[in-house]
């Protein structure tokens, strides 16, 4: 039997603005003269990844891994292309897809933030989990 797609990356692309910000009036009266071009930090990414699969990003510093990431988990939106999951398209299911995806990010700095207790029960909270488990762990 085939194993179902559960994630779909098609096309996806990403840019950020680079330089100094000017407010819209200023760029529609020079005509984005001083208005620096996007930088394109995912161009055209796409890949299958099928149940049972794990997926492994590798790449040096500032190569787009946590941009790719965490458009994946739609803290960021596409600005072209197209993410499905389990079927569903971002474009049509953002809130139902959010409800399948959680990201860490190492930014989240939990063990210098929270104690390993309140550690647990975010996570049981946050993944519909059963936190006893990990509390009995504990003590």
């Amino acid at each position: 039997m085939p194993k179902e797609i559960i994630l779909q990356v098609k096309d996806l692309v990403k840019e950020f603005p680079q330089g100094p910000q000017f407010p819209k009036l200023f760029n529609q009266l020079t005509r984005n003269k001083f208005q620096a071009p996007n930088i394109r930090i995912l161009d055209g990414i796409s890949f299958d990844l099928v149940e049972d699969m794990s997926l492994a990003l590798l790449g040096p510093n500032g190569s787009g891994k946590t941009t790719l990431l965490k458009t994946l988990a739609t803290l960021y939106y596409p600005d072209e292309g197209d993410i499905i999951v389990k079927g569903k398209s971002i474009h049509d299911s953002l809130s139902e897809i959010r409800e399948d995806i959680v990201f860490v990010s190492p930014d989240m700095q939990f063990l210098n933030k929270l104690t390993l207790r309140q550690t647990l029960e975010y996570f049981a909270k946050i993944t519909n989990g059963d936190e006893k488990l990990g509390m009995e762990f504990i003590e």
